[in-house]
């Protein structure tokens, strides 16, 4: 079985590696953070923890969980052009504790998506494009309507310089409850010297990385979000929105990724958030009651509150490329 089993990983580390130019999505919840990156992951499935986050305006605190999983799934075809097939699912666990315990509350969000699309390979070999559509559902799963859907898709070039770098570039597009969201793409993915790449497209992602052996790597990421989330009520008008309405939400961490067996990656991640918040809106006007001061406001867990730390646990089926 073990032997089968390595047999499977070894045709699929050929597979991918002849698709070497591809750009994968890794983790789509909020703005889909978009990777120019060395590896693959074909198997994706994280926890992370956001522990108690103090209120701007209160003595109050709010821990988030988020449970993520990413399937992707690459389709070569005869003219070594790639028809892509991904899924994600993230799950939103808020725990929200008021003034001297005064108040408590816990609420859910989900989002889930499909990503459809393919990569054109040209013939000089110099230039591909990623071309992907992604339909969503976002939001607390409650009473599903027509109103709870999204619908997006993104396109990004690479060109290729050498062997040691790429250029990116393209645009990001999906219909947010808050309205059409557009963001221009540019990035690159450069293999310094044996062990350390840059790579990352802007403004979703950019990721140092830094091989310390060849089952150890370490570094240092960023990576940006900006999502929404639909509320079921009465009329469907309700909706969170996670991050700044300009900068969105800000993540700053380190990783370290640990290769238990080949293309089998363990990864712990711990860093810090700016402008991490979830506000509730409804027809694009910000519900602002304060859920200490007026107890029977609207969703209570969804507010400003101050920046904090988090930290991230996760196992991947992952192919390095240049491997």
């Amino acid at each position: 079985m073990l032997s089968k089993f390595k047999n499977i990983l070894s045709n699929l580390n050929s597979f991918i590696l002849s698709i070497s130019s591809i750009a994968f999505i890794s983790s789509i919840s909020f703005i889909p953070s978009l990777r120019a990156q060395p590896f693959v992951d074909i198997l994706n499935i994280q926890y992370q923890r956001f522990p108690g986050a103090p209120y701007d305006s209160a003595n109050a605190s709010l821990i988030t969980e988020q449970v993520t999983a990413n399937l992707f799934l690459p389709l070569q075809l005869k003219n070594k052009d790639v028809i892509v097939l991904g899924s994600s699912f993230d799950k939103f666990r808020f725990r929200y504790w008021g003034a001297s315990d005064s108040i408590r509350s816990k609420t859910w969000l989900y989002a889930t998506s499909l990503q459809l699309g393919g990569i054109k390979q040209w013939k000089d070999g110099k230039w591909s494009a990623l071309m992907l559509i992604i339909p969503r559902i976002s939001s607390d799963w409650k009473k599903l309507s027509k109103k709870h859907y999204q619908l997006g898709g993104v396109v990004l070039f690479t060109y290729t310089k050498n062997s040691t770098l790429k250029y990116k570039f393209g645009l990001y597009y999906n219909r947010e409850f808050f309205g059409n969201f557009f963001m221009p793409l540019a990035g690159f993915e450069w293999k310094v010297n044996e062990k350390l790449n840059i790579f990352g497209v802007l403004p979703g992602s950019m990721n140092v990385e830094y091989k310390l052996n060849k089952s150890l790597y370490t570094g240092i990421a960023y990576k940006s979000i900006t999502t929404s989330y639909r509320l079921s009520d009465s009329t469907n008008n309700y909706y969170v929105r996670e991050g700044h309405r300009f900068w969105g939400h800000w993540q700053l961490k380190g990783f370290i990724n640990y290769y238990a067996v080949k293309n089998v990656a363990l990864f712990a991640e711990f860093g810090g958030t700016s402008w991490r918040r979830y506000e509730v809106y409804k027809n694009g006007r910000e519900n602002k009651k304060d859920p200490v001061t007026e107890p029977g406001s609207f969703y209570p867990v969804y507010r400003n509150f101050k920046n904090g730390v988090f930290f991230n646990v996760g196992i991947a089926l992952r192919v390095r490329l240049e491997n």
